[in-house]
């Protein structure tokens, strides 16, 4: 499944490049931007941070911000305690990370965001 439009936002310039590397490394070479604003059309936003309540206070603007069904929010955490990923996902991601994690696993909760979002034709009739 291609990755059209990816934005990552992430003040840690080698997080980022290594979350790009993940998807050339799985074949998919997405259109990428990063910075504060999220280009109209994302599909895909991975948003990263080490703290939970800045985290959590970055999604609840990202998805206040984005079109109602057409973004996907994939959130990044290092070393979460109990409770911080569900405070993450209440504040409006779709899924949330605990790194350190494999990048392979990175992608494929991408593509199932993504697959979820994407329209399914219609069932054919009896």
């Amino acid at each position: 499944m291609p990755i059209r439009s990816l934005h990552i936002d992430c003040d840690d310039d080698a997080c980022r490049r290594r979350f790009l590397a993940a998807f050339q490394e799985a074949g998919i070479h997405p259109e990428s931007s990063h910075g504060s604003e999220v280009p109209p059309g994302t599909r895909l936003l991975i948003v990263c941070g080490a703290d939970a309540a800045a985290l959590a206070e970055a999604v609840r603007r990202r998805r206040a911000s984005l079109p109602a069904g057409e973004t996907a929010i994939l959130a990044t955490m290092r070393a979460p305690s109990y409770g911080d990923i569900p405070r993450v996902l209440d504040a409006g991601a779709d899924d949330c990370l605990q790194a350190p994690f494999a990048n392979s696993l990175l992608v494929a909760r991408a593509r199932s965001l993504l697959r979820r979002m994407t329209p399914q034709p219609d069932a054919p009739s009896a």
